[in-house]
């Protein structure tokens, strides 16, 4: 069904939320347990610990118990980024321990929009890991984001079973008002999200 729509939530903040500093570290705990995907100022990076398959990109600067690579450099300047990245069930297949899904991530570039970048799975059925790390500028939506990075989930309404990709829900705060956007994703598997869409 694709592009970003508003949501039924809007309100205005009547208590101070929870929210991290904009680009803090994001570690994502999926079923690949020595996989730490995050990403931070500047450039979408990932960080890959160290008992997972050697990287073959040239690393950058890093953690003392991981590498750091940049895979992502378009746009160049990532304001924030904060909890938006979702290990999907997108290309997941349950039944194979080698599978995973792919990774969708939301950030804000020096545009000031929201930006939806994704990793697909390689699913390499000689690594637990996906080898796929290219990160792929998709669409981009609303304008004005302060300072308050967003925070994404994927949800399962619409889906018929554990299999049937589910939706991806943000929050982000403009301007003293929290925001509710949501993605609906039928139709995500054969119709991927595309560089320019709104």
């Amino acid at each position: 069904m694709g592009p970003w729509i508003p949501g039924r939530w809007v309100w205005e903040l009547g208590v101070r939320l929870p929210f991290f500093p904009p680009s803090s570290p994001l570690f994502l705990l999926g079923s690949l347990a020595d996989e730490f995907p995050w990403v931070a100022t500047e450039q979408l990076k990932s960080t890959t610990g160290p008992n997972s398959a050697p990287q073959t990109s040239t690393p950058i600067p890093g953690p003392e118990d991981g590498t750091t690579t940049a895979y992502s450099t378009n746009p160049a300047t990532i304001l924030q980024s904060g909890h938006a990245l979702v290990q999907s069930n997108v290309n997941l297949d349950l039944n194979d321990p080698n599978s995973a899904g792919n990774l969708y991530v939301v950030a804000v570039p020096a545009s000031g929009k929201m930006q939806m970048f994704y990793r697909a799975s390689s699913n390499n059925p000689s690594c637990h890991c996906s080898l796929n790390k290219t990160w792929i500028s998709t669409e981009t939506f609303e304008s004005g984001i302060g300072d308050t990075a967003p925070v994404m989930v994927q949800d399962y309404w619409r889906t018929q079973d554990e299999n049937t990709p589910g939706g991806f829900q943000l929050l982000v705060v403009v301007n003293g008002q929290v925001q509710h956007w949501q993605r609906v994703n039928t139709d995500i598997t054969s119709n991927p999200p595309k560089a320019g869409g709104k």
